[in-house]
């Protein structure tokens, strides 16, 4: 398992090159195990092909032992296997535990390689190209967007009509990176500020909910994001309040003809009754407060689940034509690495600056006893992380993540596998990360291949959720 010394023979005067050639390898494999530092003298000196040789020397090679893991599906060009979750998709430096890699190069050898990568505690198909030309054929594949996979996750909360959060979560929606909260006393907090728009006498806190429901008055708040102003109304109006609201009020602050579906909020069932979002509610504006805090980039509930309309993806066709009358949400916000326990562990973040990442969902089913969601979840676009951040910023976290929304010192203990199960389960939910990969389809050499996996995620994800209420 892992990487191990292995001797070649004592020779004398002669190049590396020569020596491996000798041995049965072909030039180009001699110059890649040369390259990788894989050759090495009595005294651990990496030698080069050229280097003259002067005793002993010894080739660094991946000794495999294999589990017995068999793929689910193989054909001439690849294999198909379903991986468990915590173990690794490929080695990890000379010591590495057992990995996919134990399994591949004992079936099929050592130009064998993975072609896409699952997260360690992710489980479900991994495709693995048998050859270096089937190795290349994949990666265009991936790289052309024409690979459509499936993942199966169960989530916090109820997500049957899209995101459902409370007010507090809703203040961060919209946030992508440098964005401002305008009109709380404090940023998410529950109180409009004294010297901005007030709340009826009768209604103190927004989480008053049967005050407000019967309050007949108006409230909102206003998102400034990189210096440009985005309004979200809340409705049940009187005359008085739109006349409070346009007193005032900065110039401009709210342009005629946004699209609030652009910045659609996350209302918990017992807000709905009481506020509906106005789309057509243009010029009544928020006095603004002078000072404005900034939200956090990875803060929970600061993106949104948004009706999918195919229109506006059609550059994603060659994934988009596997699925059929697809209906959901789209989670459409751009991702950055993050700076943030960086010698921990790779860690990204919701950023403006970010590249495109762009995830559609799907519910399937509501489980009220441990209160969350097994939902489908389709990346049009492939960046780390990106289901698994983009459902936490959505404020619907994944169950069992290991990473984000959880202090350094949580995450240290689960990476290094000094958390017990228990405490695993009291702080994340599950004693896994309840992520998999279920599906996965793409053309190859004119044959169209559709892999299911099969691992019954739904059940098992349930009964691990459930240890955690019992």
């Amino acid at each position: 398992m892992g990487y191990e010394k292995r001797s070649l023979g004592s020779f004398e005067g002669r190049k590396i090159y020569e020596i491996l050639l000798s041995l049965g390898y072909d030039m180009k494999s001699a110059q890649r195990i040369c390259d990788k530092h894989r050759v090495i003298d009595a005294e651990d000196q990496n030698l080069h092909k050229n280097s003259v040789a002067h005793g002993e020397i010894f080739l660094i090679d991946y000794k495999c032992e294999p589990r017995g893991l068999k793929p689910i599906f193989e054909c001439d060009a690849f294999a198909a296997f379903d991986k468990p979750s915590g173990i690794l998709s490929h080695p990890s430096g000379r010591n590495s535990p057992y990995n996919m890699y134990d399994e591949i190069w004992s079936l099929y050898g050592q130009d064998a390689c993975v072609a896409h990568r699952l997260d360690l505690e992710t489980s479900g198909i991994l495709i693995v190209a048998k050859d270096k030309d089937a190795a290349r054929e994949l990666k265009e594949c991936f790289e052309q967007r024409r690979v459509m996979k499936s993942y199966l996750a169960l989530v916090q909360g109820d997500l049957r009509e899209g995101l459902r959060g409370d007010l507090q979560s809703a203040a961060c929606n919209g946030e992508i990176e440098n964005c401002y909260a305008l009109g709380f006393d404090e940023i998410c907090g529950s109180k409009f500020a004294g010297d901005a728009v007030s709340l009826p006498d009768n209604v103190s806190d927004l989480r008053d909910m049967r005050a407000l429901k019967g309050a007949g008055d108006k409230f909102g708040f206003n998102i400034l994001s990189n210096g440009a102003s985005r309004g979200l109304w809340r409705s049940a109006l009187s005359g008085g309040a739109q006349a409070k609201f346009k007193s005032g009020a900065p110039a401009g602050d709210v342009g005629s003809g946004f699209e609030f579906d652009d910045l659609s909020c996350g209302v918990s069932d017992k807000l709905k009754p009481a506020i509906a979002m106005s789309s057509t509610d243009n010029g009544h504006k928020p006095y603004a407060l002078s000072a404005a805090k900034s939200l956090p980039a990875t803060s929970k509930g600061c993106v949104n689940l948004k009706k999918f309309e195919p229109a506006k993806y059609a550059k994603f066709s060659e994934k988009l034509k596997f699925l059929k009358d697809f209906e959901g949400f789209v989670i459409d916000a751009p991702i950055a690495p993050s700076d943030e326990f960086a010698d921990l562990k790779i860690r990204m973040k919701i950023s403006r600056d970010g590249k495109e990442a762009i995830t559609l969902i799907r519910p399937l089913r509501y489980f009220s006893d441990i209160d969350a969601s097994l939902i489908e979840c389709y990346p049009l676009t492939g960046r780390q992380h990106q289901i698994r951040l983009h459902l936490f910023a959505a404020g619907t976290p994944i169950l069992g993540e290991p990473l984000y929304g959880l202090s350094r010192e949580q995450a240290e203990l689960i990476l290094d596998k000094k958390m017990d199960e228990t405490e695993r389960i009291r702080t994340t939910g599950a004693p896994r990360l309840l992520l998999h990969a279920n599906v996965i389809c793409f053309e190859l050499s004119g044959e169209r291949y559709e892999i299911k996996s099969k691992f019954d995620a739904a059940r098992e994800f349930y009964n691990l959720a459930k240890i955690g209420k019992i």
